[in-house]
């Protein structure tokens, strides 16, 4: 037998496995789905025969649902603009402490500040690091200052390799006037990392029609797209913030969206227990999610729903996915996590 035969023999072999092995990691594809109420948070004991999906019109099946309420790895990116009022800063502290006080033990936090003076919090560090980080009112503040996406992209290489429920929560006024990232830039990078970004928003957060939806709050801030085009809450400000969350799974808070009904002073115990219970809503929805299996593998647009009696039942139910599948290869490394 001759050594060409034995080599065209052995790479058809190679071939081959390699096209088994895609085959049967495309047999399923999992995705993180938070499933919460208006606080963020999670309905236990739901199971896949609650739920559809659905890509235009084919129907996803549901092989199965487990929750998962592990350890979280969690970067904070946190807006120090010199431009943020006396209030707002006050309010990025307690937000901040509130959420480092009623962490669990398990978890781990980190923190990368934007549109400020440089500063990086790792995992591992102590919580007093983190208020230490936040700039003081007579900080110099010289030299190229990153924006919130350069500060996200930042806050993505802080968790090296990906671990199920990282998660970012960006405290900002908005994410626009990026330097040299963009949001389609850290759109591919949160899908690619395997990671959700949440928002505690300090202004103005824009639903538009582009995103076939309609948006609407609870009592505590949560912003839900719905179907359709219905009416807007938000009709101004951040186009990309509110986008950027709902599509990698996560979901955007409006902590200060200036609505004139309200009133936004720390002086204000209503205004400080809502930022606070926002903070918390969005400490919940990382903390705890189910990991639904698809079956087969998908790509693109999608959505996922409960049943009508579940809906009936649950009208106060929010679900958090990423609104679009990556291809079947990429679905399961996430899967074998």
């Amino acid at each position: 037998m001759s050594l060409r035969f034995l080599c065209s023999a052995a790479i058809v072999a190679m071939l081959s496995s390699i096209g088994f092995a895609q085959a049967d990691k495309c047999k399923s594809t999992e995705v993180p789905v938070g499933i919460v109420n208006g606080s963020g948070e999670p309905f236990h004991g739901l199971s896949s025969a609650d739920f559809f999906g659905r890509a235009g019109k084919a129907s996803l099946s549901v092989k199965n649902m487990t929750f998962d309420d592990g350890p979280r790895r969690v970067v904070l990116v946190v807006d120090t603009s010199k431009k943020l009022n006396g209030d707002t800063r006050k309010a990025e502290r307690a937000m901040i402490e509130t959420l480092l006080g009623s962490a669990r033990s398990q978890d781990s936090f980190a923190m990368v500040t934007a549109r400020g003076p440089e500063h990086v919090v790792k995992f591992g560090e102590e919580h007093s690091a983190f208020i230490e980080a936040l700039p003081t009112e007579d900080e110099s503040r010289h030299g190229k200052e990153q924006s919130v996406l350069d500060g996200v992209m930042k806050a993505i290489g802080l968790f090296g390799d990906a671990k199920p429920g990282d998660s970012i929560i960006v405290i900002a006024a908005d994410v626009a006037g990026s330097h040299t990232a963009n949001a389609k830039m850290v759109a591919k990078a949160l899908d690619q990392h395997h990671i959700r970004m949440f928002g505690l928003a300090l202004g103005l957060v824009q639903v538009k029609n582009s995103t076939v939806s309609g948006q609407s709050t609870t009592a505590w801030g949560l912003a839900t797209a719905t179907p359709g085009v219905g009416e807007f809450i938000y009709d101004t400000g951040d186009a990309d913030f509110y986008p950027l969350t709902r599509n990698s799974g996560g979901m955007v808070m409006a902590v200060m969206n200036y609505d004139t009904r309200l009133t936004y002073s720390m002086k204000d115990p209503k205004f400080v227990n809502r930022a606070k219970q926002q903070t918390l809503a969005v400490y919940n929805m990382i903390a705890g999610y189910y990991k639904v299996e698809l079956e087969g593998g998908h790509e693109g647009e999608w959505s996922f729903e409960p049943t009508p009696d579940v809906r009936k039942a649950a009208p106060n139910m929010f679900l958090l996915y990423p609104h679009e599948l990556s291809s079947c290869t990429t679905d399961a490394k996430v899967a074998s996590k």
